[in-house]
């Protein structure tokens, strides 16, 4: 038995569905909030770590991290005593 719509009642159903899934979106937004940043830092390091793995002919995954981890490194340089726990940046 197969359900027919009309054009206006498609466009209805998917619009209370884009509304559903933004509500559920901004509800979840704090739990997602890591993964948006991870996909914007892989976004823009991206092309710095593909030249590098060319350079080097080393496995990417390794060039990837060595990159984060002296990514690390910098921020724990410039934000560490922010970050120290109990320090409060004193």
């Amino acid at each position: 038995m197969e359900v027919t719509l009309s054009s206006r009642a498609r466009a209805t159903v998917i619009w209370i569905g884009v509304a559903l899934l933004l509500v559920v979106l901004y509800l979840a937004r704090h739990a997602l909030a890591p993964f948006i940043w991870a996909v914007i830092t892989a976004y823009l390091f991206h092309p710095i770590v593909a030249f590098i793995q060319r350079k080097t002919r080393l496995p990417k995954q390794v060039v990837a991290l060595a990159f984060d981890g002296g990514l690390l490194q910098c921020a724990q340089a410039a934000f560490g005593h922010r970050l120290a726990v109990g320090g409060g940046g004193e």
